[in-house]
């Protein structure tokens, strides 16, 4: 008899149990916001959250979660961002208590998912050339590929025991690399094919055709940069026709000594583009640009704004005139005054000029012989205000007026 008692007792008791689970689930299901919200309003409610409100409701429900992770609206203005910063020297124990060890800190800081339901559009990463978290960066990049538009990555290295894949970028218009392995380069750029803007910043890879594949490959391309990438070693190899894009902005530059070959080739490179090029900055480092580079730079016909940073031994007065240029950057040295005058005088239609080092002899010649210049800035020179509102007083009918900025 006590032992059919307790029987009974534990069923009931069971049943009891699943009846009190049961209610539970109901009640939390009610406690669901998306219960009763038809699906089509869902973007009316979006449309009203700003990103940090998103965020917060995509952790209310599962379902929440899904709806934002799909909504083209959200994602639109969603950015993945990782960051990993080193434990040295940046974030001390007084501010982690908790944390009694580098390593830690480290692993902390650094846990990256490899999976995500979201469907991400723009991302940036910066793993600080932490291989193990690289690796774990570029997989999800890998897994995020269908949908990205937009993506920065910066300082990753992965060895090349670490098998990667190479996947396709369908969406991908716009590349941001910054001193990445150039193992990490050669996997990227073999999926990409339809970017519009690409932004190459320190490839130390002597091997330059992993850039030239991905070049010849991406015909879209409108915005290109290339900055301290053997860019004497690329245009050593460039071949005429090898591009089918049309630039519209063009910057490159490099710290190292340029041939004269690469610059015969770069100016080779800039008259196939010369029919869209509307911005061009180029910066030389440790070379003296040649003379025939400058001259060939005020021919191209469509350019608006013109930045050259270079040592130039100019001493011929006469250049063509190029009445497109609008904004024009001094970031360079020229051997002679005369010449310098000269080269204000081919840019009759200049609006802007920007001018490390400022002389009283350049400014003045600048104000009394470009009617439509209207802003002047500059980083070094002595009395020039001075000289300045002594040059405006004699030209009290000058229209626009000037402006001169000093940058600090």
């Amino acid at each position: 008899m006590e032992t059919r008692k307790s029987t009974r007792l534990a069923e009931k008791y069971k049943h009891l149990q699943i009846n009190q689970q049961n209610a539970y689930a109901k009640d939390q299901n009610k406690l669901d916001p998306l219960e009763g919200i038809n699906n089509y309003l869902h973007p009316l409610i979006f449309q009203h959250l700003n990103m940090s409100e998103i965020l917060c409701l995509s952790t209310v429900s599962r379902q929440w979660y899904y709806e934002i992770g799909m909504s083209e609206q959200c994602m639109n203005r969603m950015l993945l961002k990782i960051n990993v910063i080193p434990p040295h020297g940046i974030f001390s124990f007084k501010k982690l208590p908790s944390i009694k060890t580098k390593r830690q800190i480290y692993s902390k800081l650094t846990t990256v998912r490899k999976t995500t339901m979201r469907r991400y559009k723009y991302i940036s990463i910066n793993t600080n050339n932490v291989e193990n978290i690289s690796y774990q960066a570029i997989k999800l990049v890998m897994a995020l590929a269908p949908s990205v538009v937009q993506m920065t990555l910066l300082n990753l290295k992965v060895p090349p025991t670490r098998k990667l894949n190479s996947v396709k970028f369908p969406s991908l218009t716009k590349l941001i690399i910054n001193n990445a392995d150039p193992y990490v380069q050669r996997i990227l750029f073999q999926g990409m094919t339809d970017l519009i803007e690409l932004r190459i910043y320190e490839h130390f890879d002597p091997d330059i055709q992993p850039i030239l594949a991905c070049l010849k490959n991406n015909y879209k391309l409108k915005e290109l940069y290339i900055w301290n990438t053997g860019i004497g070693d690329l245009f050593s190899t460039y071949e005429p026709d090898s591009f089918q894009f049309q630039l519209e902005d063009f910057s490159t530059g490099s710290e190292g000594i340029i041939s004269n070959e690469a610059e015969t080739n770069l100016m080779k490179f800039l008259d196939s583009q010369k029919d869209t090029l509307t911005t061009f900055f180029l910066r030389v480092g440790m070379s003296i640009l040649r003379n025939s580079v400058v001259f060939g730079l005020f021919t191209l016909p469509n350019l608006v704004t013109l930045h050259i940073n270079s040592y130039i031994l100019l001493h011929r007065i006469s250049i063509e005139t190029n009445s497109s240029v609008k904004a024009f950057n001094f970031g360079w040295h020229i051997a002679s005054k005369e010449a310098t005058m000269g080269v204000l005088d081919a840019i009759p239609e200049v609006e802007v000029i920007t001018i490390e080092h400022m002389t009283k002899s350049f400014l003045r010649h600048a104000v009394k012989n470009l009617k439509k210049l209207w802003r002047i800035r500059y980083t070094k020179g002595k009395a020039c205000q001075k000289c300045f509102n002594a040059i405006l007083a004699t030209r009290k009918d000058y229209y626009p007026k000037i402006q001169l900025i000093r940058m600090d």
